[in-house]
């Protein structure tokens, strides 16, 4: 829970909590032989700054306090009045609302007044099969389902011993106490952005005024919907909770915070398919017509410098256009950048490669040669220069943004052998050793990068077979892919897709 919370973050080691800039006040409840009420009660009072005899006055009272505990009861009175005292002394109370797939109306603490109850959500955004439901619960978080596939939980610092402290380590699991952290985190996001006299009751409304609906449905009551780390900040303090890295390819054109993906069919329309970030889909709707007469189309993310994703295109006379993004999933007017493309075989935009802050474009000429245009934050370019050659050999090219989770922006390149490579940037226009991460993409009629599509932190890969299936391979930084599965079918009227 700990972990989930407030792990530590670009480190390079294990995970990175929701809030990994926030504190934790450990207090121990229970044990491995079980507990009381009247502890965990007290430790509530405690945690809140009040006065537990025998013990000395906690000198850092908690702001939010994580209940990743259930059991099937009504709420007792030691249970309520602790909760009230931590209400009334400004700490929010977050409850996992039990795993029983019952009413969570049965089960305590959760059922308490003054508590925010939180179930658990699958990978897809589904309520999970064990989830306890209902009308007294306020909001969703992931809390994982590990039956068919044990890297579906949530990965999280963990401890070997069984009966004591033993090793360190980090593990897969699942539950609505993997779902009551989630909310935590974000709760501590808010506090940390709006300062630590926000109300518990305000606390909670902001959580689920913020919160979406849960794409993959409910059945019984999910409450408000699924926790929105970058809506609450967007909302209550105007920004999200973490930046986009530089490397980070933006391709979120409509403005929710999710990456999206456009794509063009054969009469020319563009559409636009808003990502739900949990690796799926929200209706589509055109946005465009008449693109047929571009020869290349390429999202290279934020190439203006206005904070919104724009489209770049090249017409059948070699001109390069702008089309900047308005941000909710349409355009300003269109300017030309360039002229003289139809040199090039190829272009993509990897996102900021030679680590300047702003976004760039790489381009494979005719001879194989692979140039660097480094963009100038404001919708055009610095001298171009060569990055590579040979690279005629490439018969895909596509930017992912920063695929092995270094800090830089990557290319990814397929050969004529069907093998896929990954180019780590080094972030400063070059490339570093390049690796094999996967075979058979000769299969592949179109590869994109979408950015993290999933919502798991990690830059993801589309890719379309000739049947005209559409194929999600979930990034896992440098070691490749974590899973790959269906997303679409009848992509084959698609003739572009960025």
């Amino acid at each position: 829970m700990a972990g989930t919370i407030a792990a530590a973050g670009n480190n390079s080691r294990g995970v990175t909590g929701v809030a990994p800039g926030a504190k934790i006040l450990p207090v121990r409840a229970m044990s491995f032989c079980g507990g009381y009420t009247s502890d965990i009660a007290d430790s509530i009072v405690w945690a809140a700054g009040g006065v537990v005899t025998g013990v000395p006055v906690n000198p850092n009272p908690a702001k939010v306090i994580n209940l990743s505990v259930a059991g099937a009861s009504a709420c007792s009175a030691t249970y309520q009045n602790a909760i009230n005292f931590a209400h009334n002394s400004g700490a929010a109370v977050v409850a996992a609302v039990g795993n029983s797939n019952k009413s969570a109306a049965d089960f305590s603490p959760a059922n308490c007044q003054n508590v925010i109850a939180v179930a658990a959500s699958d990978r897809a955004g589904a309520r999970t099969y064990y989830s306890n439901y209902g009308s007294n619960v306020d909001v969703t978080a992931p809390g994982g389902d590990m039956r068919t596939d044990p890297l579906s939980g949530i990965l999280s610092t963990y401890n070997t011993g069984t009966t004591g402290k033993a090793e360190p380590a980090y593990a897969f699991v699942q539950g609505t106490s993997m779902a009551a952290p989630h909310v935590s985190g974000v709760a501590a996001l808010l506090i940390s952005a709006q300062g630590g006299s926000l109300a518990p009751a305000t606390l909670e409304q902001q959580l689920k005024d913020s919160a979406r609906p849960l794409p993959g449905g409910c059945t019984g009551g999910c409450g408000a919907g699924l926790v929105d780390a970058a809506a609450a900040l967007i909302a209550y303090d105007g920004n999200p909770p973490v930046a986009p890295s530089p490397a980070t390819k933006i391709t979120d054109f409509n403005g929710d915070g999710k990456p999206d993906v456009l794509a063009r069919d054969t009469a020319g329309a563009l559409w636009l398919y808003p990502g739900n970030g949990s690796g799926g889909w929200l209706a589509a709707r055109q946005i465009g017509s008449g693109w047929n007469v571009m020869t290349a189309i390429e999202a290279p993310g934020d190439f203006n410098g206005d904070g919104k994703a724009d489209v770049i295109a090249r017409d059948s006379k070699g001109a390069l256009w702008l089309y900047p993004g308005n941000g909710s999933g349409g355009w300003l007017a269109a300017r030309q950048i360039g002229s003289g493309w139809n040199v090039m075989s190829a272009i993509e935009a990897p996102g900021d490669f030679n680590g300047d802050g702003k976004a760039d474009v790489i381009a494979r000429d005719g001879n194989g040669v692979l140039w660097l245009y480094p963009g100038n934050g404001s919708g055009g370019w610095l001298a171009a220069k060569q990055i590579g050659w040979g690279w005629n050999v490439m018969t895909a090219i596509d930017g992912p943004g920063d695929f092995n989770g270094d800090g830089n922006a990557d290319v990814l390149a397929r050969n004529s052998s069907g093998g896929l490579l990954l180019y780590p940037g080094n972030g400063a226009g070059g490339w570093l050793a390049a690796k094999q991460i996967g075979w058979g993409w000769d299969v592949m009629t179109a590869i994109e990068g979408p950015g993290d599509f999933n919502g798991d932190g990690q830059m993801d890969v589309l890719a379309r077979n000739a049947s005209g299936n559409l194929f999600l391979y979930e990034g896992y930084g440098s070691n490749g892919f974590f899973r790959s599965y269906q997303v679409g079918s009848g992509w084959n009227i698609m003739n572009a897709i960025l």
